[in-house]
């Protein structure tokens, strides 16, 4: 599985706050909510189309329905996660997401599979039609990952799953993407910028997969 690495640019992040003004730990740490005025509620987001295609995309000529992603392991919910130096699981402190995670990432599937424009239709699967392929994701790493408290974490997300038959429930392949974000600065906003792009970078590995099985699929039938 290749891990991209991804640097941000100087645009993509602020300067802010000490590691223990971002985190609660056992509720004795204080809060530098009051000193860096910034936002409490993230959105995760697609990454921006890169600009119209010379030539269309070649479609896999049938829709694809995407399952809500699995999420486990403490990186459910709407708190943004962060993994200290000793291993310990923390959270941001009045950082919040604006939706779960397992909701945000399928937002984000969702819309970059609907712009890569290969499928007919992108379907939940609350959807009452059943699309050609489904598509299921499950989370094994997302979180803000701290070496040194004196240095910002870099955030890590590790997505994978499978592409099946809509009808059969045959197996296509597996799907995966990787990604790892420095973030710039020890602030909210700069963390929650890294784990923006680190989403991105991971989704598009994965979507890029479900496209090129769903390909194969059609070639072979």
């Amino acid at each position: 599985m290749n891990i991209h690495r991804v640097v941000m640019n100087p645009r993509q992040a602020v300067r802010g706050a000490s590691l223990a003004g971002l985190l609660l730990l056992a509720g004795c740490l204080p809060d530098f909510q009051a000193r860096e005025p910034v936002p409490d509620t993230f959105l995760l987001v697609a990454a921006p189309l890169a600009g119209a295609a010379k030539e269309p995309p070649a479609t896999a000529g049938g829709s694809i329905t995407l399952r809500l992603p699995t999420v486990r392991g403490g990186w459910e919910g709407t708190r943004v996660p962060v993994r200290l130096a000793d291993g310990r699981l923390e959270h941001i402190a009045e950082a919040r997401w604006a939706r779960p995670v397992d909701e945000g990432l399928a937002a984000v599937l969702t819309d970059t599979l609907r712009a890569h424009g290969v499928f007919t239709a992108v379907l939940s699967d609350l959807s009452p039609f059943p699309g050609r392929w489904v598509l299921e994701v499950e989370v094994h790493e997302f979180s803000a990952v701290y070496t040194s408290p004196d240095q910002p974490p870099t955030v890590q997300v590790a997505l994978s799953g499978t592409l099946g038959r809509g009808r059969d429930r045959t197996v296509l392949g597996t799907v995966a993407g990787t990604a790892e974000v420095d973030a710039r600065y020890n602030s909210r906003t700069a963390i929650a910028a890294a784990f923006n792009l680190a989403v991105q970078t991971a989704v598009a590995a994965v979507t890029a997969d479900a496209e090129r099985l769903a390909r194969a699929d059609v070639a072979v039938r």
